[in-house]
């Protein structure tokens, strides 16, 4: 092509797509045998790889996509090298280029993504890397998918030039170690997926982005008018309506709070309200304290001394429908309240204008007011279960929460004709990220619920509201399955399960009276929360999926243990770290080094890179000098007695230095059974646990987990 038409080609393209180009330096530094990677989101990209990359590339290309009418005009400006499946000679050809030192651009997904997200990984690609010991350059494209000439059709909100980026990679080489052809190429496939996902989470997140600033941006790529959230009242958000309420609300906490106060608590239930008040708190330049109103008097009054609240955020109506007047009024000596209703009556015409008016200026407004603070500064303060112990306060940056919405987003692919049902609470990490964050930044719509504990009202909710994707934990889901008809979840893709492992018997029943597969993964708050997953393009049952990128991961020996170790992990997601008593922020730091945090988990990593939770490190009995897993026992005895509630407990024994009690709600459960259970099951007689307690019920956590703390403190001690 003529030197000039060329530039010229490229200048309209520049200033029609506002084309950003990151990273040019990785590609311009000498190096021989070049595989370019790139994601492949519309029928533009290799133009816009042709244009916007030095020199002159080489496009590998399937024969029979080169020869489709409409591909036609889209190649004519670019150099090919033709391939046809299933003809290993054509990739001999590409190897022989790239062996020369040339330059190849392919697609490794080998046609335009339906999805958004990246889809399956052909190993030709990997194939031809391998055999040139080709240095690899990964190009992430982003943008292109919301033009006309992408396959998202009512998926995205398309435009004729939406801005485009592409952020090129540092060059790398597979990783690989195996040398039997087969397996070799399985993991050389393995690699180069993982490089893809690596682009990906580069196109996304940005050191730079708060909070409201994700949402803001999300807001312009879905459309500022587009429905976002609503609520079990009807009530409903776009993010425009989120945006001028939130300002005209963080007016006001900033009014009341002024400078001296950085942390706001929110102690609300899951609706429109609680999500105006927690990007108000953002508005303002606060950090929002998320408070468990199922944690007690106790509970509540010891996250605000932990977490230096003074001011907390709440409604009337909810206090007194969670009959918490009692609690509000022992907590107000110390803790100045705010109810949303007093604050809704001094609100002024004036207010509501101005708040309208920045909703299309959010950039600019959110700069005025909190522009002060960093992304690397604290966005949100959660608290921990503490189902084994007492709570911790975990600080976590706007940087922590939106590099995990970067890792997480690429796996899973939401768009506009998706609708969330999230149940989980805000203050649990899981339903603050999944249920609430992740579709708002994905521009998918969102119903947030109050209680998962309506169990034959949530499936009619998933059927009347067409929910597509829900977000449970195993108790949860197990129990929306005993009363759901089997058209409940007739609209559902996705069901997402977290915070304690999944059941078999949870998981077949899904399948079986569904026809529903549930994606199992794994998290915890001090990550933000998620560190692994599984999803349709990657999953292995019985596991909980592999690590998310970016994440490092190690594992450390355990004596007494025959399988697995303790997990330890860094990385972007990993929490700023545990809050003290003087609200000064103490940085993780596990038994490998500053900046690993140790999850407390035991897990084990088969050889493609799933991970198996063995069990808790508090939830393994030291007996006899044998390490016993709790929850091995407990899914034995699930597994013989379906019906009803288990829970195994080790206390100190004078003799073995612990013993295990076994707490369930079935009455047939006794010690010979166990022991019978156990010896079917291959399993050794030390797990039979020295006595068993029958309870009425087993007390369990607004999150889903049960409460092993009480059940050791009021029912065993």
């Amino acid at each position: 092509m003529n030197l000039f038409v060329k530039q010229l080609v490229k200048l309209v393209l520049k200033y029609a797509f506002r084309v950003e180009v990151y990273g040019l330096a990785n590609y311009t530094e000498k190096r021989e045998g070049t595989l370019i990677i790139s994601n492949h989101l519309s029928l533009l990209d290799g133009i816009f790889l042709h244009f916007f990359l030095p020199g002159d590339s080489v496009f590998l290309v399937n024969r029979l996509t080169a020869e489709c009418w409409y591909f036609k005009p889209f190649l004519f400006f670019v150099k090919l090298l033709k391939v046809d499946d299933g003809k290993p000679i054509a990739l001999k050809t590409a190897v022989s280029v790239l062996e020369k030192g040339d330059k190849i651009i392919v697609f490794p997904e080998g046609r335009v993504s339906t999805l958004g997200i990246p889809m399956k990984i052909y190993p030709g690609t990997a194939f031809i890397a391998d055999k040139a010991n080709a240095a690899i350059l990964p190009v992430a494209i982003e943008g292109l998918q919301y033009s006309f000439f992408s396959y998202q059709r009512h998926k995205l909100k398309r435009r004729f030039f939406p801005k485009v980026t592409l952020s090129i990679l540092p060059s790398q080489k597979l990783a690989l170690t195996e040398l039997a052809p087969k397996p070799r190429r399985a993991q050389a496939t393995a690699s180069l997926s993982k490089m893809m996902h690596e682009a990906n989470f580069e196109t996304i997140y940005s050191e730079k982005k708060k909070l409201f600033e994700a949402a803001i941006h999300a807001s312009k790529r879905h459309g500022i008018f587009k429905r976002v959230l609503s609520d079990a009242s009807g009530a409903n958000l776009t993010y425009q309506s989120l945006f001028a309420r939130s300002f005209i609300l963080g007016k006001h906490i900033s009014n009341v709070t002024g400078c001296h106060e950085n942390t706001i608590g929110i102690l609300l239930p899951n609706t429109t309200a609680a999500a105006i008040t927690f990007f108000a708190t953002q508005y303002a330049g606060k950090r929002s304290a998320l408070l468990n109103f199922t944690a007690g008097l106790d509970g509540l009054s010891a996250a605000c001394t932990l977490g230096g609240i003074t001011t907390v955020i709440t409604s009337k109506k909810f206090v007194e429908i969670a009959n918490l007047s009692n609690t509000i009024k022992a907590l107000s000596s110390r803790i100045h309240f705010i109810f949303l209703e007093d604050l809704r009556e001094q609100i002024t015409t004036l207010d509501k204008i101005t708040g309208y008016w920045k909703s299309f200026s959010p950039i600019a407004a959110c700069r005025k007011s909190n522009g002060s603070q960093t992304s690397s500064d604290c966005a949100v303060i959660l608290f921990t279960s503490g189902s084994e112990g007492t709570p911790k306060g975990v600080a976590l940056s706007h940087q922590n929460i939106l590099s995990n919405y970067a890792q997480v987003q690429s796996l899973v692919d939401l768009n506009h004709t998706d609708k969330i049902l999230n149940v989980l609470p805000i203050f649990h990490a899981f339903g603050l990220l999944g249920g609430f964050l992740l579709p708002l930044f994905k521009g998918t719509e969102s119903l947030q619920y109050p209680s998962p504990l309506h169990y034959r009202k949530i499936p009619e909710i998933c059927y009347a509201e067409n929910i597509t994707c829900l977000l449970g934990t195993n108790t949860f889901l197990s129990n929306y399955a005993k009363y759901a008809h089997s058209l409940d979840f007739y609209k559902l893709r996705y069901v997402l399960s977290g915070a304690e492992k999944l059941t078999e018997s949870t998981r077949n029943t899904w399948i079986n009276k569904f026809g529903i597969s549930i994606f199992e993964g794994y998290g915890v708050t001090e990550a933000s929360p998620a560190l692994a997953i599984n999803h349709p393009s990657s999953h292995q049952a019985g596991t909980v999926g592999q690590m998310l990128t970016r994440i490092e991961s190690r594992i450390t020996p355990v004596d007494g243990l025959l399988r697995g170790g303790l997990l330890s992990v860094k990385g972007p997601n990993i929490m700023m770290g545990y809050l003290d008593h003087q609200g000064t922020v103490t940085p993780p730091s596990g038994i490998i080094g500053l900046g690993w945090y140790d999850t407390g988990d035991i897990i084990e990593i088969n050889s493609d890179g799933y991970i198996t939770i063995l069990g808790r490190a508090k939830r393994f009995a030291k007996i006899g000098g044998e390490m016993v897993s709790l929850a091995s026992i407990e899914q034995t005895v699930a597994a013989r007695w379906p019906e009803g509630e288990h829970a195994a407990e080790n206390i100190f024994d004078q003799e073995k230095g612990e013993q295990v009690v076994l707490v369930t709600t079935n009455e047939e459960v006794s010690r010979t059974g166990i022991a019978s259970a156990m010896k079917d099951a291959g399993k050794p007689n030390l797990m039979v646990p020295k006595r068993v307690v029958l309870i009425k019920e087993i007390p369990y956590l607004g999150t889903g987990k049960i409460d092993h703390a009480t059940i050791k403190k009021k029912i065993l001690l």
